[in-house]
């Protein structure tokens, strides 16, 4: 998916693109294959989820959660989300108004920084997995 370089053995590509606004659909691409695209696992509005088996790269689940109505159906994946895994995870277009307090502390749970401080309709990317001791190196936000 356009990677410049390949990754170390013990590593898995990612490439993640928020999309724009409302206009443009986001976009994840793992192991040099888009797992998220427009017409492609529900690509649209909220947080998208992806979750990954560590060992051998093997996506388990792909889901969007419309977090501008609610977010209880994100929490309880993420509660299923064991120590053997990780996520991918992206906002598009708007994703904080009705997360709630339970979905962020999980997601802080697993090495986000920054999505405490989501804002209206702000982007963000991140790679974490539950129990991460620290923060995720593997994240962004930014204001559209």
């Amino acid at each position: 998916c356009g990677l410049s370089s390949n990754c170390p053995k013990d590593h898995f590509p990612v490439r993640m693109y928020t999309g724009k606004k409302n206009t443009e659909l986001p976009k994840i691409c793992f192991k040099g294959r888009y797992v998220v695209a427009q017409d492609l696992n529900d690509a649209g509005r909220g947080v998208i989820v992806v979750v990954v088996n560590i060992e051998s790269g093997a996506i388990l689940n792909v889901k969007r959660f419309d977090t501008y109505e609610n977010s209880a159906k994100l929490v309880n994946l993420l509660k299923l989300v064991s120590s053997s895994e990780f996520i991918i995870a992206i906002a598009h277009d708007e994703a904080q108004t009705a997360l709630s307090d339970e979905a962020k502390n999980i997601l802080t749970s697993f090495g986000s920084s920054f999505i405490s401080k989501l804002g209206f309709r702000d982007v963000w990317v991140f790679v974490g997995k539950p129990n991460l001791s620290g923060f995720s190196p593997y994240e962004d936000v930014r204001n559209c």
